[in-house]
């Protein structure tokens, strides 16, 4: 790995991570088909989040306010204060462990509606009473005006998109690739047992503004606690009141992971709301085929030119001189 604080971050959490599980976060990472990946996913996710984190600071980026989407709520609060990064993984393990059968069982599913909250929970509604009622389906996320998660069963997402269709409602669905309907109510099972886990987490206070997608406003330190992630693994996320929230107070945001979502989310909600970007930044850390940190290090020249100041020692070979091969020109006037 070219930078060391990335690197000394994954050996940490790798560490913990192991002390905790018997896997390795590395192994987990950068093995391909590693069945200790999928046992171990959430948490692997988290670390990588946080080495992320550690990486930006180390070149002096330091954040405002945070956000996180679904699961990405967790490094958003480890970054915030208000976890620590051992209460963090002891969560997110369990939480693992417990969904491990629901996605090994692969009966629920995901899907993305292209249309506003209220005419989708209007077409749910009518669906509803066209089965009487035996099916059901929840709002998982709201991303945007025109971006709504919906998730339940598999064969029910399904019998839903069929409505839609046969009746001429013509809105696009996109199922996810998910074995899981997340923050629905095919987490019941797993509620009691995942309250159990959190009794031993230690709130702590805020250092950064934290706009949450779980209560879709700007949350204060009070409002973390075990009855927060509670409710974090069962409801709707916010998150495009979350993502105007944190453009409200910050112009440049980077997004945190191994692939690029929320920028196209924040995108489309400052359209929604007819608000220009500008002079503002909204960037990834990294896309899916990015390969070598090509996309971080295009993001720190932004920067640069944005006036932020970036501290190079934390480049690969710190702030050695580079030599450059000089030309000979040939001095000729083509005009007066």
């Amino acid at each position: 790995m070219k930078f060391p604080a990335f690197r000394e971050a994954l050996d940490h959490y790798d560490s913990l991570l192991y002390k905790l599980t018997g896997t390795k976060l590395k192994r987990d990472i950068w093995e391909e088909g590693s069945t200790a990946a999928e046992l171990c996913y959430q948490p692997t996710l988290l670390c990588f989040q946080l080495a992320l984190v550690e990486l930006w600071r180390s070149f002096g980026i330091t954040p405002t306010a945070v956000m996180g989407h679904s699961f990405g709520e967790y490094a958003a609060a480890v970054c915030a204060g208000v976890l620590s990064v051992e209460d963090a993984l002891k969560v997110t393990i369990e939480r693992n462990r417990l969904m491990s059968p629901i996605a090994t069982a692969d009966t629920g599913t995901m899907s993305a509606v292209r249309a506003s909250e209220v005419d989708v929970e209007n077409l749910m509604a009518q669906f509803q009473v066209n089965n009487s009622g035996e099916q059901w389906l929840d709002v998982s996320a709201v991303n945007s005006p025109v971006d709504v998660m919906i998730a339940g069963p598999r064969s029910t997402v399904l019998a839903f998109e069929t409505f839609c269709s046969e009746r001429g409602y013509n809105i696009r669905q996109t199922l996810v690739r998910c074995p899981i309907a997340f923050h629905s109510r095919h987490m019941d099972p797993i509620m009691s047992e995942f309250r159990d886990s959190l009794t031993t987490i230690q709130q702590g206070q805020l250092k950064y503004a934290y706009f949450s997608a779980t209560l879709g406003r700007e949350a204060t330190s009070e409002d973390f606690g075990p009855n927060y992630w509670l409710t974090h693994l069962r409801c709707t996320m916010h998150c495009g009141k979350a993502l105007l929230g944190i453009w409200s107070r910050c112009k440049t945001v980077i997004e945190i992971g191994p692939r690029e979502v929320l920028v196209h989310k924040m995108a489309e909600n400052l359209s929604a709301c007819q608000e220009k970007i500008g002079s503002g930044l909204i960037c990834p850390t990294m896309r899916r085929s990015d390969e070598d940190f090509k996309i971080f290090y295009s993001v720190l020249g932004e920067l640069h030119l944005k006036g932020v100041e970036i501290e190079c020692h934390s480049f690969p070979g710190g702030n050695e001189a580079v030599s450059s091969q000089f030309v000979n020109c040939i001095r000729t006037a083509l005009w007066n």
